[in-house]
């Protein structure tokens, strides 16, 4: 199989970079269009019909029409957002539809073509509004509009903005302006959400069985003296790390109360890479020199062990962990009680944790005191007498 390079075209193309250039942009912009148009018409039909749908199916249906119709000289192939309409509202319901197109079509343009000449465009632009109907849905619209809120309340500010971009888009500039504006919108949410993810204050509430949540969302929300509970919730990655440091300082330095423990939760935080991990070395250790100490409460499978490796170990100079907890796998009320122990327990050093014990007099008396710090016993009676030894050769 030779390919037919002396034909007119190929020649035209191959002759100069620039015409190469354009066939390969023109080439992918045809592409990407026929397949967000294809996609989008079938999930649409999807919804309607409850049905699901694979988009690598899609792809790749897409691609052998394709490169079995050049062979034969045929347009690229692509879904019709007006065709499919009109067949579902007509209630198609197999394959067996486009062989009848293509003897309907067939049969029109060898026969027919110079009954519908006179036709005017108007009569074919009320047909194709016509089936398009059903595709027009201001439902979405509307929806956002009254989710018009901040995103802690549960708002969909940012969705209600692009919504209203691409459809402008697609009104001014066409379907192919409007669908990739909105894709591209969308990536760019998903990379800040990588980049800088929630990160809250977390306060007690009471009034729902001592739970932590929200403490902006919730003012009710009982803090402790000298302690900042925080939540970071999102992956902690290169493209984050940045973000934590700042935020996480931010709400250490403008605490109202000047602030010794800060308790991590990392229920949140699914994955930990080395750009991270050094930056959590670099802050653990600035805030030794400072005499705040931090606990990680929540830490789950690969989060929890990359912790304990890094960080639980003492450093070969005798230096207690940076992390000086009994164990990782405590949640948050365990976190805070271990935090109140050992800011009862200071007297002008940073405390281990192995110091401290069930002393219920001393954690009752300490004020905002809650619990009874059972858990937090245990866990550190299982920690077993090894992890005490090393403990106390370095206190």
């Amino acid at each position: 199989f030779q390919p037919a390079y002396d034909l007119p075209a190929a020649r035209a193309m191959f002759q100069t970079q620039y015409h190469l250039h354009e066939f390969i942009v023109g080439g992918f912009l045809v592409a990407l269009t026929s397949f967000l148009t294809t996609y989008a018409t079938s999930k649409k039909q999807a919804l309607q019909h409850g049905y699901q749908i694979d988009a690598s199916q899609e792809m790749f249906a897409l691609g052998m029409a394709g490169t079995c119709g050049s062979f034969f000289g045929s347009f690229p192939p692509s879904g019709s957002l007006s065709r499919t309409s009109l067949a579902s509202e007509v209630g198609v319901r197999t394959q067996m539809s486009g062989l009848m197109k293509i003897v309907v079509v067939g049969t029109s343009l060898s026969f027919f073509t110079p009954v519908l000449y006179y036709l005017p465009k108007a009569t074919l632009a009320a047909i194709i509004l016509r089936s398009t109907w059903s595709l027009v849905d201001f439902k979405t619209a509307r929806e956002l509009w009254k989710a018009w809120k901040p995103d802690k309340l549960g708002g969909m500010k940012r969705d209600f903005v692009v919504w209203w971009i691409s459809f402008f888009l697609t009104i001014f500039m066409g379907v192919l302006y409007g669908i990739g504006s909105a894709v591209l919108f969308s990536l760019l949410m998903i990379v800040r959400d990588a980049a800088m993810p929630h990160f809250v204050t977390l306060g007690q509430i009471e009034s729902l069985g001592n739970i932590w949540r929200d403490a902006e969302v919730w003012k009710e929300g009982r803090t402790y003296p000298g302690i900042l509970v925080a939540e970071f919730r999102g992956p902690l990655s290169f493209a984050s790390a940045d973000w934590f440091q700042q935020e996480l300082e931010r709400m250490r330095l403008t605490s109202v109360e000047k602030i010794d423990i800060v308790v991590l939760s990392f229920g949140s935080v699914h994955d930990l890479d080395k750009t991270a991990v050094e930056m959590l070395r670099e802050l653990l250790t600035e805030w030794r020199k400072r005499s705040v100490s931090c606990i990680v409460a929540d830490a789950k499978s690969r989060v929890r062990l990359l912790l304990e490796q890094y960080f639980a170990k003492p450093s070969k100079a005798g230096q207690a962990p940076l992390l000086d907890q009994p164990a990782f796998m405590i949640g948050i009320d365990d976190a805070v009680q271990l935090a109140q122990r050992r800011l009862g327990n200071r007297q002008g050093r940073v405390a281990s944790c192995y110091d401290a014990r069930d002393d219920t007099t001393r954690r009752n008396s300490a004020p905002g005191w809650r619990g009874s710090g059972t858990g937090l016993d245990a866990l550190a009676k299982q920690s077993g007498n090894e992890m005490q030894r090393a403990a106390s050769g370095v206190a």
